[in-house]
């Protein structure tokens, strides 16, 4: 006799033939089929009802409780008319009054910086909009800074779009006058001059001056203009791929205290971070003037107005997602620590920094920023903030566009109600959001309210502008309307960084 070996159901069989067992009603009695029914109803209706209740949670707006929050100090009736004389925010549209009424900045392929640049250099000195290319200037950055530097102070750029040809979108346009207006923008070289020498470089306590430097000229000899990495994969500082930036890196490694490590440990540490991530750390600054007025014409202005505006070029966490972990909240604790000392005093205004296209959790950026405030040590009279951003996908606060900044803000008042400087520091902040001003066009009224106060702007700048070696980033780009540095590379005077 031949043994034949036993065969067991398997668990997975087992469970198979009892869940179809328990939905078979043919087969069951009269009273097995009442109690299986009655099991439908207390078992798998409630589990369909926790599933909806759960999509529903995870696709609705998370709803903001009211919170306490205590009333600021009441503003100054002269700021009030500034801020009341500032229209709302309205995506960077211009053209009002023309047959391109609500346009994009960013759609012709001759912006207002562009008029300013071939009026000093000449045509051709830069690419263009639409071009394909990003921008940079066709010259040597040296030569550009000797024309300005060596030209008498007292000669005069007139900046006009009056007989300047352009496209708007596929659209020719023989004259540029008719969207940008008649008016005239004059800048004298002194001015100009002024605007290369204002430009300075901060670095957040984190970040030693003196490694920042190395690493600058290292990229310098790599001709790193964008950051190796991108936002999916971020590149780690110690792991930068270029030659002359490796060497340099390693010499760091082999004596980290010359490069202004306390460490080999904070070197490494430094060394985890992304590139983006570094570059958060890097703050640059520079006078910056406005060219349009806030219905987007070109504005008259004579040389000597005191209309310069001190432009804070900083950037929250690209690829965000890519380096999570609490690190980043104390990055941008430092960021916004650095913009703040930067400014110095007077007048400090922000956008949403790191919530536009990145995406970026309130809860960490609006939280990083008061945690700044708090600690604080800069004179800084009026914070402004305008915390309007795009609709926020995950997160806390998934689902809020700003209205988030209020309840966050009321958390701090009421945590350091007890702690009076501190709670002075928070009530020195203006929340912009019912009125959605429009941040740029308030500076503007501030410094001509205000000509003897500094004014201060913060441009939520890119990673490969504050650490690589780019300005404008995609200004090249045709309709480009939901970015900052794009759109303040178009209007102004901030071009002129790069040839620093």
């Amino acid at each position: 006799m031949i043994l034949q070996p036993l065969s067991y159901p398997s668990v997975t069989t087992k469970l198979e033939n009892g869940i179809n067992n328990y939905f078979n009603l043919r087969n069951s009695s009269i009273v097995e089929t009442i109690l299986k029914v009655a099991s439908y109803a207390t078992l798998i209706l409630p589990l369909i009802v926790l599933a909806l209740q759960w999509y529903l949670k995870a696709s609705s707006p998370i709803i903001i409780a009211p919170v306490s929050v205590i009333a600021p100090i009441p503003l100054d009736a002269k700021i009030e008319a500034v801020i009341g004389q500032t229209p709302a925010f309205n995506g960077y549209r211009i053209g009002r009054s023309t047959p391109y009424e609500g346009i994009t900045l960013t759609t012709p392929t001759i912006r207002p910086a562009n008029l300013l640049l071939h009026a000093i250099f000449g045509n051709g000195c830069t690419t263009l909009p639409g071009s394909g290319e990003l921008f940079r200037f066709t010259r040597p950055h040296k030569g550009l800074r000797d024309q300005i530097n060596n030209t008498p102070p007292e000669q005069v750029v007139e900046v006009s779009a009056r007989g300047v040809p352009g496209k708007i979108g596929e659209v020719d346009v023989p004259d540029l006058a008719s969207l940008y207006g008649e008016k005239t923008f004059k800048i004298s070289y002194k001015e100009l001059q002024g605007t290369l020498a204002s430009r300075r470089v901060y670095c957040a306590p984190s970040l030693p001056m003196l490694f920042y430097q190395g690493l600058k000229a290292a990229m310098q000899q790599d001709q790193i203009v964008i950051l190796p990495g991108n936002d999916q994969t971020p590149c780690k500082t110690g792991d930068f791929p270029t030659p002359a930036c490796q060497a340099f890196l390693k010499q760091v490694r082999l004596n980290p205290t010359k490069w202004g490590f306390h460490s080999a440990d904070d070197c490494e540490k430094m060394f985890t971070l992304s590139l983006y991530q570094l570059g958060s750390f890097v703050v640059k600054t520079e006078d910056f003037r406005i060219l349009l007025d806030q219905n987007g014409k070109l504005r008259e202005r004579e040389p000597g107005q005191p209309d310069a505006i001190r432009l804070i070029n900083l950037c929250g966490i690209r690829g965000l997602s890519q380096t999570p972990g609490d690190i980043n909240r104390q990055i941008m604790k430092e960021t916004f620590q650095t913009g703040l000392q930067a400014a110095g005093d007077g007048f400090f205004i922000l956008p949403a920094v790191g919530m536009g296209i990145w995406g970026g959790d309130p809860d960490l950026y609006w939280r990083a920023l008061l945690d700044a405030v708090v600690d604080c040590q800069a004179p800084i009279e009026k914070i402004f903030i305008n915390p309007g951003h795009q609709q926020t996908q995950r997160g806390s606060y998934r689902g809020c566009n700003g209205n988030e900044f209020n309840h966050i803000f009321g958390e701090y008042l009421d945590r350091y109600k007890n702690d009076p400087a501190s709670y002075a520091k928070l009530q020195n902040i203006i929340n912009l959001h019912a009125k959605s001003t429009d941040i740029v066009h308030l500076a503007q009224h501030l410094k001509a309210a205000y000509p003897n106060k500094s004014v201060s702007l913060v441009n939520a700048s890119d990673p490969d502008v504050t650490l690589g070696n780019h300005v404008g980033q995609y200004v090249n780009n045709l309709n480009h309307p939901y970015t900052t540095e794009e759109n303040l590379s178009a209007l102004g005077t901030n071009p002129l960084l790069i040839i620093y």
